[in-house]
């Protein structure tokens, strides 16, 4: 299943689902964790105000620290009544993180298709403040994830933020239409008005991925405060 390619099983409207995978281990505690609590609301209400944007997306968001939780399971964004707020707790376990997504997926798939929709593949925002502290086991649980052989492996586009490196947001980023995107906060810049900006251009991407007729992903592109990491995929 390649980016955005429809399932050719499937019948209805087309949906593209988004997850958004946040790191709220201890190092996000401060002004990091404050701005994704005041960006979140903004990605809801810019979402749900769309009749078109909403019935064309779905997202979902998950959080990991030790483990990983689903704090909002795959939805239009106008039924959800609220969007809950994270806290920083714990450590940053990458593998947590990719096991659930990959679980998560499948399971929101299998209920896509029960509903009459036409599945396109996922895409994942994943955002985090450091570098893995389960690195003997998180890679693993990645490969599981993006394997050829997992029909609905996700695009995935990472950002990192304070002690993340330009190494594992690269390596955790896959291609898309033939470039791998990754985004790292540049040198001199604060981890909180950046995540912030990080938030809003996610926001931005889910709405305009819904403008065409068929949805499309677009890529964030010139994300205020970062760098980008882009490199041309080979395979």
């Amino acid at each position: 299943m390649t980016a955005t390619e429809v399932q050719q099983d499937d019948d209805g409207v087309q949906v593209l689902p988004f997850y958004i995978v946040l790191d709220e281990s201890g190092s996000m505690a401060g002004a990091s964790i404050q701005a994704v609590n005041d960006a979140l609301p903004e990605l809801w209400s810019a979402i749900a105000a769309d009749p078109n944007v909403d019935a064309k997306t779905r997202v979902s968001i998950i959080t990991f620290t030790d483990d990983a939780t689903v704090l909002v399971p795959l939805t239009e964004m106008s039924k959800l009544p609220s969007m809950p707020g994270v806290s920083a707790k714990g450590a940053t376990s990458f593998g947590a993180a990719f096991r659930l997504l990959r679980t998560t997926i499948e399971n929101d798939m299998r209920d896509l298709k029960n509903q009459g929709l036409q599945r396109i593949r996922p895409v994942c925002f994943f955002i985090s403040d450091g570098e893995p502290t389960d690195p003997a086991t998180w890679k693993s649980e990645f490969n599981k994830l993006v394997d050829p052989s997992f029909k609905f492996a996700p695009v995935i586009i990472a950002f990192g933020v304070a002690g993340a490196t330009a190494k594992t947001i690269k390596e955790i980023s896959t291609p898309y239409k033939g470039r791998v995107y990754g985004y790292l906060m540049d040198d001199g810049q604060s981890p909180g008005p950046v995540l912030r900006e990080i938030i809003d251009s996610l926001t931005q991407s889910i709405v305009n991925s819904a403008r065409s007729e068929n949805p499309t992903l677009v890529v964030p592109t010139n994300v205020p405060g970062t760098i980008e990491l882009g490199v041309i995929d080979d395979d």
